[in-house]
């Protein structure tokens, strides 16, 4: 039975890997459109006889801080998580503190259940992970969808 659940807690955690890779994809995707946009804004904005009304800096103002706001906290998705909440023979941060001999070894002594109790833990580690990067991403998503209105606003007004 240990043999099953050992492979049901490897393909369990590969969801958990996906789910974190399809953060980290998001979060791509979203810092080019944002930065597009704030470049477009700036490109237009520099227009030789733009006429600069109030409504219109408030415009590129809103649109400049949401956007801007867009890119932290995808920046805050996307930075490396690596603390692994114990000894772990499974999580790249905890093999590599140990020099080659010593994993070996130890590799060699674990039983299964120590092997699932390590899977069960890696599993749940990722799946804070996901949820801190998804978290992220919801906030900076957000920011961009309200930073696009203003920009909008702002775009039209300075695009003859």
């Amino acid at each position: 039975m240990s043999r099953e659940k050992i492979e049901t807690a490897q393909w369990v955690l590969e969801r958990q890997i996906n789910w974190i890779a399809t953060a980290d994809v998001k979060v791509g995707v979203l810092i080019t459109l944002d930065i597009a946009m704030l470049g477009g804004l700036a490109a237009a904005f520099t227009q030789q006889g733009s006429y600069r009304s109030i409504w219109l800096l408030h415009w590129c103002g809103a649109a400049v801080i949401l956007l801007t706001l867009s890119i932290a906290f995808a920046a805050f998705a996307v930075f490396p998580r690596l603390e692994a909440p114990k000894p772990s023979l499974l999580f790249f941060g905890c093999i590599n503190g140990r020099s080659t001999d010593e994993y070996v070894k130890l590799f060699r002594e674990v039983t299964e259940e120590q092997i699932l109790d390590d899977w069960s833990t890696q599993i749940h580690r990722n799946a804070e992970i996901a949820a801190q990067k998804h978290h992220w991403v919801r906030w900076a998503l957000r920011a961009a969808f309200a930073g696009a209105l203003p920009w909008l606003s702002a775009i039209g007004l300075l695009v003859k």
